[in-house]
């Protein structure tokens, strides 16, 4: 990586909070988990498969890592009370209300309100009697917890952890591949039935559209200057492209979606980048949303857009795009193919 193997080391632990050496560990603990629960493979097996050649010594590195040794964390199978930091429409999809879920995610949540009634809010500061009190079977942590490891080390103390990968993956992947790894195997293949039975009846709902040949994107605003163009792997972009087939603008493809690369750009150069539906997310927490009329007027880059003199400018609020995974595919979907079929209105269009 072109650093001096000492000042990597010392930036590593700076950045990350935990050691190089630490980081691989948790990393292979962490595998290990996931194959204890999907496999019934001897422990012997999976230690060398996650790179332990001695079985007993990945024991005891098992059990300093988490608290419990590797045969009593694969007695956790079909878990039933888990606490969610982040995932709810992944486990949503398979038919698990989580007992809590953290601040941010019930912040970014209101497309699953209904799904989620009744489920405790929590975050990093609630006490540990508190959590123990909920009596988990399992908490569930994105890998981005990997540089707070002061978290994971106190969470392990409370329930066993589960780390699951932020993003990246397609929906029916992580679907199937997450109910392997909680027990919902049946589960997780009606729920694949499912999504697939509504993705091709809403490609036949746009069917008309595409003949079009209208080009259709989503942008998101941050700050009063800063527009994000979004790859395939964030904010329902593979949804809106693949699944449901719609075309991008040209320099979208060849900028962002090719190289399967997120890209920013200063609000100047939006025209350069628009397409004749776009989808432009903004968020409620800081003003944007409910201020959109306002800031369409005092902006001559948004007001000369196509789109908007069009009627095929659509904002979204950032608290229902932030996260993709799961049922909030369905949702998001949904929200894609009702705007689009919609006869165009030369107003602006709120979601």
């Amino acid at each position: 990586m072109g650093f001096h193997e000492s000042y990597f080391s010392t930036f590593f632990k700076q950045s990350m909070g935990l050691s190089v050496s630490d980081y691989i560990a948790q990393i292979r603990i962490d595998e290990a988990k996931k194959r204890l629960l999907q496999t019934d493979d001897q422990i012997q097996m999976i230690a060398r498969q996650v790179g332990y050649t001695d079985s007993l010594y990945f024991s005891r590195k098992f059990r300093q890592k988490t608290g419990r040794s590797p045969s009593q964390f694969r007695n956790i199978r079909r878990p039933e009370r888990i606490a969610a930091f982040q995932f709810v429409g992944l486990l949503g999809a398979l038919g698990i209300r989580p007992v809590c879920i953290d601040q941010d995610t019930f912040l970014h949540s209101d497309i699953l309100k209904d799904q989620l009634a009744g489920t405790l809010v929590i975050d990093e500061h609630t006490p540990d009697d508190v959590f123990k009190s909920l009596q988990l079977d399992l908490i569930i942590i994105p890998n981005y917890f990997y540089s707070k490891p002061a978290l994971i080390k106190r969470l392990e103390r409370i329930a066993p952890v589960l780390v699951l990968p932020y993003a990246g993956g397609h929906v029916v992947k992580e679907v199937l591949s997450t109910g392997r790894l909680l027990g919902r195997e049946k589960e997780a293949v009606d729920w694949v039935k499912r999504f697939e039975h509504l993705s091709q009846k809403a490609r036949n709902d746009l069917s008309s559209f595409r003949e079009k040949g209208e080009t259709v994107a989503i942008y998101e605003m941050r700050g009063h200057d800063k527009v994000y163009m979004w790859s395939y792997d964030a904010r329902g972009a593979f949804y809106l492209y693949e699944t449901l087939d719609l075309k991008p603008p040209k320099t979208i493809l060849e900028e962002v979606l090719l190289p399967n690369q997120h890209t920013v750009i200063p609000l100047e150069r939006l025209r350069e980048y628009e397409a004749d539906h776009m989808f432009f997310i903004v968020g409620v927490e800081h003003g944007w949303y409910e201020q959109m009329d306002q800031r369409m007027e005092e902006s001559d880059v948004l007001r000369q857009l196509s789109a908007v003199k069009n009627g095929t400018f659509y904002p979204l609020k950032l608290e229902d795009f932030r996260f993709d995974e799961g049922e909030r595919a369905l949702h998001l979907i949904d929200r894609f193919v009702s705007r689009l079929t919609v006869a165009a209105n030369p107003t602006i269009v709120h979601m």
